[in-house]
């Protein structure tokens, strides 16, 4: 294609932005219409497609589908960091407390790891207001963080008296709410 990046990028009825989502879409629909018939090698089939998302945003993978070992702690723990961005009211963060063998409900026994969400206590003098919302923005921001680092995992969202007797099991102090529990 003659022209500059800006060039293509219109031409592909994308945005025009160097560097930006409409180049890298100038770009993916040059390869594509390239006519050679092959795809991009750099992930495995059935890997990073649209309906590969969709089902992810349907619901998961059973939990027969997880891994059968725990998850890699380093996976974890970016897939948390990116859910800590979304701002939670009251200075709350959310928090991942393993449970116990004994704790777990029969449901979710044969996950090789279980993990609590919860929102951490209250900081400062914030108003905590929406606070709830936000962590489910944040849980779902998680999920979507391990499904895209390639791990599989299932939310169990736990109900008002199961939160209560889930923060007495796990011994949480005071301030401290589990959201539901995040089979690994």
């Amino acid at each position: 294609m003659a022209g500059g990046p800006r060039q293509q990028a219109s031409r592909a009825g994308a945005p025009a932005r160097p560097g930006g989502v409409g180049e890298q879409a100038a770009r993916q629909a040059s390869r594509a219409g390239s006519g050679t018939g092959t795809t991009s090698s750099r992930r495995p089939p059935g890997t990073g497609t649209a309906e590969d998302l969709l089902a992810f945003l349907e619901g998961g993978p059973p939990l027969a589908g997880l891994a059968p070992h725990p998850l890699d702690p380093a996976v974890l723990d970016r897939a948390l960091a990116t859910a800590r961005t979304v701002p939670i009211p009251g200075g709350r963060r959310l928090q991942l407390v393993p449970v116990p063998g004994p704790a777990r409900p029969p449901a979710l026994a044969g996950a090789p790891a279980l993990l609590a969400c919860c929102l951490g206590p209250p900081e400062g003098d914030e108003d905590g207001t929406g606070a709830e919302l936000a962590a489910g923005g944040a849980v779902r921001t998680l999920l979507l963080g391990l499904h895209a680092l390639g791990a599989g995992a299932r939310f169990q969202p736990a109900a008002p008296e199961a939160r209560r007797a889930l923060a007495e099991t796990l011994g949480l102090g005071p301030g401290w709410e589990p959201l539901g529990l995040l089979a690994t």
